[in-house]
């Protein structure tokens, strides 16, 4: 299934944007579960990146805190509606 994955890249101070990636995957529920684990994990273990859906992404933009922001996961058609 084609996907949109969106997320917000921010300092917290000087700048910020919205990322927004093209990604293939079983579905938006399945791609929350997974990524959730894998941002998790690496975090635990220290890494500064994972690979989710060939992306790589960085560990330190999906928490605030100590505390996990998932990304939004929207099909085409909803990514379009929200334009």
């Amino acid at each position: 299934m084609r996907l949109v994955m969106k997320f917000s890249v921010s300092d917290g101070c000087t700048y910020g944007y919205e990322a927004v990636l093209p990604i293939e995957y079983e579905s938006p529920e399945a791609a929350i579960v997974e990524f959730e684990e894998l941002a998790v994990k690496a975090r635990e273990a220290g890494e500064p990146t994972f690979i989710f859906a060939g992306h790589e992404e960085e560990t330190w933009c999906h928490f605030e805190e100590g505390v996990y922001y998932s990304p939004s996961f929207l099909t085409i058609d909803e990514w379009f509606a929200q334009a």
